[in-house]
């Protein structure tokens, strides 16, 4: 059994349990550090690592989301994308202050990014009293 699969059949259990507890489930994405500081063309700046990233689909930066989000588009499950709330108003041509660049870690600038994206996802889909 692939790892997809076995995340497939880790979906399906959310979209079960929400069903049942009548409880909306919403997944989170977190992106990889590498996904909020790389040039337009594929190469690591922030931690001077010269790897070009490909563009085909099985090495591209956004693939990791396209394909969970696809399968949880699939499920009927709800998510928060944090790859394209973070990188909305960014230059992706340099770092943009959210993750450290030592670790990956999120900073406080990038944690109250994602509070903000989180705030605003729930107000826009009436979850807050």
């Amino acid at each position: 059994q692939s790892q997809l699969q076995r995340f497939q059949l880790i979906l399906k259990g959310f979209k079960q349990l929400s069903s049942q507890s009548q409880v909306p489930v919403i997944l989170t994405f977190m992106p990889a550090p590498f996904q909020l500081t790389a040039h337009r063309e594929g190469i690591e700046v922030d931690n001077k690592i010269d790897i070009i990233i490909p563009e085909d689909k099985t090495t591209n930066q956004n693939y990791p989301q396209k394909i969970i989000i696809d399968q949880v588009n699939n499920l009927g499950l709800d998510y928060l994308d944090l790859l394209k709330s973070l990188r909305a108003g960014s230059n992706p041509e340099y770092s943009n202050g959210y993750v450290y660049k030592d670790d990956g870690h999120f900073t406080p600038t990038g944690n109250t990014a994602i509070a903000q994206s989180y705030l605003r996802y729930l107000q826009e889909n009436k979850l807050l009293p």
